[in-house]
């Protein structure tokens, strides 16, 4: 079966051999960011609620981040249950949310939510997944949902309103250690509502507590406001933040065995794709990069049912334009690059494993989607039943050509007429291309004569002759045509003093020098010496003053 004809939808999930279950409505893995990083990587003058992280179902229901401070961040390599990949991280004040309406509007009757987790501080009012806004119940001030470690023994609890105008409490056996990973799952066929755990020691997973519903009445869940991650809502605020991480948050409008638990998928084996080279979202990447990747699969694993990696399949979308770039590539589009790679070039060891160049080459300017697959235990590197589904990574492309640097600036004086100043711009480019370096003159005192020596060269020397402001641009322009400039500012007085005295970096009068003029000599001590005669009392602020 081509990939192209294979159900798009599984094409994200980390799963070991089966596609996204039919009842997904929503799932986050993280491992579309770069380790490290906010998820969203504007300053917090700049608030817009940036998608943080995709959501792999196919529904579109990408979590948000408000900024690099409020929003979550990406966790370092390796920083999740299965020591490979990435996690989110909250802070206290971190977490994300919702802004589609379907997922706005889920009221399910049967369904199961479940994410791992790690606590650093447990204790308290802690809230894992939370929905926002009123219920609409009478005198009710909570949320509709929230999966939370409670207040009162710091126990693992789900609480929950209905369309039925209830309101559910199950407060498991489950209390959190900190820095302990987890793996939480609330499962309801409608009428019983059950609590599963497990700590990822092999074990499995636990039941950590059952709650019978009333009969004869709709559980649907009551819909209300965005869902929320790392943080709840209560009485009109938001409150409860975790300091922590989670980790593969998914929700199915289906009751779930354990067996269909992530983690009963991801413990078989950890032979997913991470890693990535370039980084995910990398910018700037230069046309002859090499795609590598690491494999975290351990042959000496006795979890590893079928250690042979018998090869891996490389998925490279075609360029997109990075200023209009899609939400996900079209795997379909004719012009998608497929690269099959034999196990040889991977020993199954955990090692980086290269890939080979490749043609066509990568254009300019460009973004590109990349998958690598891992086939397992299969004769045919196309036998999509013992695929290892990997996830969505991208990069861009040179885009922003030259990047140049005027230097700082300076202030000077003029000495016998003229001043001769140091210009120390430097050009970059990552392609090596640089067509075109020019230093001109952007302002400059009226009458005033500029002479660059040589206006070819970043580094090079300029001689001014009149006093006041000047402003020097250095303009680059490489092959493809991209164009940067940068500008620099020189103050010119007529002597050293004024010029020190209008030193950026700050100017400190000498002591003693009681007339201003940055030396200290006879006419200072007269001064001082008839102050003194005058005033006993004076010191040397009081003479300044």
């Amino acid at each position: 079966m081509e990939k192209l004809d294979y159900v798009m939808v599984s094409l994200l999930a980390l799963v070991m051999s089966m596609p996204v279950s039919a009842g997904t409505v929503l799932h986050y893995d993280f491992e579309d960011g770069i380790a490290g990083m906010p998820m969203n990587d504007f300053p917090v003058t700049q608030q817009n609620g940036t998608v943080g992280t995709a959501d792999l179902s196919g529904n579109g229901y990408h979590m948000h981040a408000w900024d690099d401070y409020w929003g979550p961040l990406f966790s370092s390599e390796g920083d999740t249950p299965t020591g490979t990949g990435l996690s989110s991280v909250h802070e206290g004040h971190r977490d994300g949310y919702t802004l589609a309406d379907g997922i706005r509007a889920w009221s399910p009757s049967t369904w199961t939510i479940e994410l791992s987790f790690k606590l650093n501080d447990p204790a308290g009012w802690r809230t894992l997944i939370g929905r926002d806004d009123w219920t609409g119940m009478p005198d009710d001030i909570g949320p509709s949902l929230q999966v939370q470690s409670n207040g009162e023994n710091n126990a693992m609890r789900v609480a929950f309103a209905t369309v039925s105008d209830e309101r559910y409490f199950l407060d498991s056996s489950l209390i959190p250690e900190p820095g302990q990973w987890y793996h939480l799952a609330i499962v309801t066929d409608g009428d019983q509502l059950d609590m599963y755990a497990g700590q990822f020691d092999g074990n499995g997973f636990q039941n950590i507590g059952s709650l019978i519903m009333d009969a004869g009445i709709d559980h649907s869940l009551r819909p209300t406001g965005n869902w929320t991650f790392g943080r709840g809502w209560w009485n009109g605020g938001f409150v409860d933040h975790i300091d922590g991480n989670m980790d593969n948050i998914r929700f199915s409008d289906e009751a779930l065995t354990t067996d269909q638990l992530i983690p009963s998928i991801l413990l078989a084996t950890t032979a997913q794709a991470h890693a990535p080279q370039p980084p995910n979202r990398a910018a700037g990447v230069p046309l002859d990069q090499v795609l590598s990747w690491t494999t975290g699969l351990d042959p000496n694993d006795a979890n590893v049912p079928n250690p042979a990696i018998t090869g891996h399949n490389l998925w490279l979308s075609v360029p997109y334009d990075p200023m209009n770039p899609p939400a996900t590539p079209n795997w379909e589009d004719p012009g998608i690059q497929i690269f099959e790679i034999p196990a040889d070039t991977n020993p199954a060891d955990g090692n980086v494993d290269p890939m080979a160049s490749y043609s066509p080459g990568l254009e300019m300017d460009a973004l590109y989607f990349w998958i690598v697959d891992e086939s397992l235990g299969a004769a045919n590197p196309r036998d999509w039943d013992n695929i290892i589904e990997g996830s969505l990574w991208s990069f861009e492309t040179i885009t922003s050509g030259p990047v140049v640097d005027a230097g700082s600036s300076i202030v000077t004086w003029l000495k016998e007429g003229t001043t001769t100043v140091d210009l120390n711009g430097t050009v970059t480019d990552a392609t090596g291309d640089v067509t075109t370096i020019l230093w001109s003159v952007s302002e400059s005192p009226p009458d005033s004569t500029v002479d660059i020596a040589d206006a070819l060269v970043a580094v090079t020397t300029t001689t001014l002759d009149t006093t006041g402001p000047y402003v020097l641009e250095l303009y680059a322009k490489d092959a493809a045509q991209h164009e940067e400039s940068d500008v620099m500012e020189i103050n010119v007085y007529d002597d050293s003093c004024e010029a020190a005295k209008n030193n950026p970096n700050g100017y400190t009068a000498p002591p003693y020098d009681f007339n201003d003029d940055c030396q200290v000599n006879f006419t200072d001590f007269a001064l001082f010496a008839v102050a003194w005669l005058q005033d006993e009392s004076l010191t040397e602020d009081a003479l300044y003053d």
